[in-house]
Order: C-alpha cells, then structure tokens, then sequence
C-alpha cells in the first residue's frame, strides 16, 4: 500500500498516464489540480488570477498533505507542485516520484495554442513560447530530477512505471 507521484513540467502527460496507471493497478487516481478545483470550486486559471499564485501554492501545499493517508494512489502533481513549499521533501518521504522527462523543445510544441490555460503561460506568444518554456523547465528541473525515478516520456512510459510499481522498488 503505497503513494506514487507523478512529477513533470506541464504537458508531460502526468494526468493521462497517471489514469492509465491507476487503471493498470486497479488503484485510485487523482489529479492534484483536478483536487484543488473541486476543494474550492474554481479552476486553476481562474485561482491564479482571483486570488494569484502565492495563494495557489498554499492551497497545492494544503490539497497535497491531503493525501497523507490514502493508500494505492497514483496522483498527478502539477507542474510547479515539487518547485515550493518543500512539496518534494514531502513527496519523497510519503511515497515514490517519476518524473517524465520530455525535452522543453517538444513540451513547447505540445503546449503551443494551450498557453491561455496554463496560468504561468498566459499571454506569450507562439513564438516566445520555445524560450519561456526552456527557461522555466532550467528553473524546476532541479527539483524533479530529485524524484526516485527518471523516466523519459515515450511509448513505454506507463509499462515502465507499472514494472517499477510491481516490483516494489524503492516503494
């Protein structure tokens, strides 16, 4: 009984394959986002922009702790979730991290046209985007190469995480 995190920037794939792996496990899934939206009844955009980023984390850091005492979960943190209030200390001493790595050029390709929902990309251009994206992934990197594991973004991905699971490795 166990708490697995996944861990990324944003449009890594965290909540799709977070599902798939609870899914996989027959465990329970949750998206720390999707948590905190429904906790306050508001979505991310609209939390960012009513009540701004430092409240945000605060209630990220509260929605996390949350789940202090649920067992056989999979939950898919948001982007910034590792970067703050010792979120990854926490994350490391309550369960086990992946972080999916994709490269900023690829995360950029897939966050292009979405920039209007992603709070901390609201309002850059298509062509800011690339550079915006590498430089806040530098900023965060450090934290999610904390996690247990490194897994690339790929194909298999989500087999890879499941084998780790199973296995018990670092669990």
């Amino acid at each position: 009984m166990v708490r697995v995190f996944l861990i990324g920037f944003m449009g890594c794939g965290k909540s799709f394959k977070a599902k798939l792996i609870a899914e996989k496990l027959a465990w329970t899934f949750v998206d720390l986002d999707g948590f905190i939206e429904e906790r306050e009844k508001m979505t991310i955009p609209d939390l960012f922009r009513r009540k701004g980023e430092v409240a945000f984390r605060r209630m990220e850091y509260d929605a996390l702790r949350a789940l202090a005492n649920r067992r056989n979960i999979i939950v898919a943190t948001g982007g910034g979730t590792p970067c703050t209030g010792g979120n990854m200390d926490w994350i490391l001493d309550n369960g086990t991290s992946f972080y999916i790595r994709v490269p900023a050029k690829e995360l950029a390709g897939r966050l292009k046209g979405q920039q209007h929902k992603r709070p901390l990309l609201d309002g850059i251009s298509s062509t800011e985007l690339y550079p915006a994206v590498r430089q806040l992934l530098e900023v965060r990197e450090p934290y999610y190469l904390r996690a247990d594991h490194i897994i690339p973004e790929g194909p298999e991905c989500v087999d890879s995480i499941c084998r780790v699971i199973r296995s018990g490795r670092s669990i």
